[in-house]
């Protein structure tokens, strides 16, 4: 993957691309490739049946949480995802097209949305713009 940082004054904002999509972009905003890992990866590697997970990844939420959400047989417990949303619902850079789909596996996968400032559950209107979503699974503690 090509990190793409189209504001050098904002280093939090680098978007990961592939090799095609970084021919399309100005050459000053490219950085040195990286390799990436999938979820799942990661998750194999940690020791602990629990893991929290906060997800802020510029847009790239869907294509890290989707194929987790709908796999059948979840080697971890995540009863808490704090997912950025806001790029998520922008469909930015094209990165998440699957809204109504990954919505759906949260569901499915048996989490509920929780607004972080109201501390109530809420559902998810993929027409409606939040910042943030904090998923909380069904066999989680409140908080």
């Amino acid at each position: 993957m090509i990190p793409w940082q189209p504001a050098k004054t904002n280093e939090g904002i680098v978007f990961l691309i592939d090799k095609e999509t970084a021919k399309e972009k100005p050459v000053d905003q490219l950085l040195e490739p990286v390799y990436s890992i999938t979820l799942s990866q990661l998750l194999n590697y940690i020791t602990e049946d629990t893991v929290v997970l906060k997800v802020d990844t510029e847009g790239s939420e869907c294509r890290i949480l989707m194929d987790y959400l709908y796999l059948e047989n979840k080697t971890k417990f995540i009863p808490y995802m704090y997912v950025e949303w806001m790029h998520i619902h922008k469909n930015l850079n094209d990165m998440c097209p699957g809204l109504n789909k990954l919505i759906k596996g949260f569901y499915k996968s048996g989490y509920k949305a929780m607004r972080k400032s109201k501390n109530i559950y809420v559902e998810v209107d993929p027409t409606v713009w939040v910042p943030d979503i904090m998923w909380v699974h069904t066999n989680a503690s409140l908080l």
